[in-house]
């Protein structure tokens, strides 16, 4: 199991609980307890001394028992330890940051769901399973930061402007040069220029494949969520489970595959760009 997800549910465990002693509605029970024993507020005669004492204590545990409990709190803060963790807020991307949060959520419900599993056959599957998963979210967050640095370098975006202008002026006087010797060096320039175009048009191809990989892979990542949470026992020995990692393993192939590429790319373009 991901020593990372245990460490974020561990966080999130301590968080919850801090914050349901420490959340300001408690302090407002506290301090009204105090004051109506203080003037001795009575709603009518014989209002026994240790009512409102008990009243507010009461409340109080009420109040962290369902703080406890909430799993919209609980969800809220283990978000929180996860965008800290892979640092969600340095993809700028919002249609990026999106699909690795969803890719993020499915992983951490199906590490809550695991962990509850007991069954000696069915859980060390599902253990296989999650660290294959682990790698699959992993490698979905990699690819993010790829196509996020792709879209907010503005060295890209230059050349995809005047690369064809540059082009097309090279080409045209090359035309009606009669100079050897210069036509060599705007042969050289050329085809270091033509060189280029090819890099980044690659690129973008590249990019377009990736980002629509991305969106399926976080929709097929919700897809297995609910295939291995219903997911019995026999199924570890009729074949259901081996298909499920098969498919896992093909999912994050393709998205390393993905990775590698653009890095070849990038490292091809020059050190200027490679800055993953």
């Amino acid at each position: 199991m991901s020593k990372t997800l245990t460490e974020i549910e561990k966080k999130t465990r301590r968080a919850v609980l801090s914050y349901a002693f420490w959340r300001w509605e408690n302090a407002v029970i506290i301090g009204g307890t105090i004051l109506l024993v203080f003037f001795s507020v009575e709603p009518f005669a014989g209002w026994p001394a240790w009512a409102w004492p008990a009243i507010g204590g009461v409340t109080l545990l009420i109040m962290v028992i369902s703080t406890v409990t909430d799993a919209t709190i609980r969800a809220r803060m283990r978000q929180t330890f996860l965008q800290e963790h892979y640092n969600l807020h340095a993809i700028q991307t919002p249609v990026l940051r999106n699909e690795v949060e969803k890719a993020l959520s499915s992983q951490l419900r199906l590490h809550a769901y695991v962990q509850n599993v007991s069954d000696p056959t069915l859980r060390p599957a599902l253990d296989e399973a999650m660290a294959q998963i682990v790698q699959w979210v992993r490698a979905s967050y990699e690819l993010a930061r790829r196509l996020n640095a792709y879209h907010h370098d503005p060295l890209w975006e230059q050349e995809r402007v005047t690369l064809p202008q540059e082009l097309e002026t090279l080409r045209a006087r090359r035309k009606y040069e009669n100079n050897p010797e210069v036509k060599q060096q705007l042969d050289n320039v050329i085809d270091s220029k033509q060189k280029q175009w090819e890099i980044f048009k690659a690129l973008h191809d590249r990019i377009k494949q990736a980002e629509l990989q991305l969106g399926r892979s976080s929709a097929n990542l919700a897809v297995l969520e609910k295939q291995l949470q219903a997911m019995k026992p026999n199924d570890v020995h009729q074949g259901t489970m081996r298909r499920l990692q098969a498919s896992l393993k093909e999912q994050f192939s393709g998205l390393n595959s993905l990775i590698t590429s653009i890095d070849e790319i990038y490292a091809y373009r020059g050190g200027e760009h490679n800055s993953f």
